[in-house]
């Protein structure tokens, strides 16, 4: 202690004798002591505090609801999820562990570039590039179920043998709302298999008013 008290008398007398080098050490330990503080903000903001939300999919949401393209968002997922379903080479292509992430990222912005929001193409890559041990399905509908539950709506899924008209949708959604109590967002699947009317599929529950589901009933009755 003695010899460390000695340097430190020694060091203020050395400065004491040197006004411009006292300036130039007090600023210079100023301006590094500053840097070090502004550095270790930035990296406690970014890396160390967690984010107010779960996941970086939810961040993207938000973005979309800044903009205020939930519609599309919605949209988009869901179509882009029919689009990999019946295409088992994209959907191998985009799962595979193997193919770099900018490789990935290049194969969807070739097929979706100009098809879907910005917003909507960054939740999609984001989703296939990092997958956090979900499959593509269930991180596509995670996120457009994070989008919906930002609008506090349900999405049904509804199944026809013919393209709805616009006059039809919102007479649907409208109707849904008021059996469920919530706006609810329409996704509309054009499957021929249904043969007639339509079935409407919200979380659980089914609402099946399809032809084929008549008649299969009618084969039952038939067959006991």
């Amino acid at each position: 202690m003695v010899t460390l008290w000695q340097d430190v008398r020694y060091a203020f007398r050395m400065l004491a004798k040197s006004p411009m080098l006292t300036v130039i050490v007090i600023l210079t330990l100023t301006l590094g002591i500053g840097a070090n503080t502004a550095i270790f903000g930035l990296v406690n903001g970014l890396l160390l505090r967690p984010l107010p939300v779960k996941s970086p999919d939810q961040i993207m949401v938000l973005a979309a609801q800044a903009e205020g393209g939930l519609d599309d968002l919605e949209d988009g997922l869901f179509r882009f999820g029919r689009v990999v379903a019946a295409q088992p080479d994209l959907r191998a292509a985009l799962a595979d562990p193997s193919l770099p992430e900018d490789g990935k990222r290049g194969l969807l912005d070739t097929l979706l570039r100009g098809k879907v929001t910005p917003v909507t193409l960054a939740v999609i890559s984001q989703v296939v590039a990092h997958p956090r041990g979900r499959s593509l399905d269930a991180a596509l509908d995670l996120c457009a179920g994070i989008a919906a539950r930002r609008r506090e709506q349900l999405i049904a899924v509804v199944r026809s043998a013919v393209e709805l008209s616009a006059a039809q949708r919102s007479r649907l959604a409208q109707a849904l709302t008021q059996s469920y109590g919530h706006p609810i967002h329409l996704n509309v699947v054009l499957d021929p298999s249904v043969v007639g009317g339509i079935s409407v599929q919200i979380g659980d529950e089914l609402i099946d008013g399809t032809a084929a589901s008549r008649l299969a009933a009618v084969r039952r009755k038939l067959a006991s």
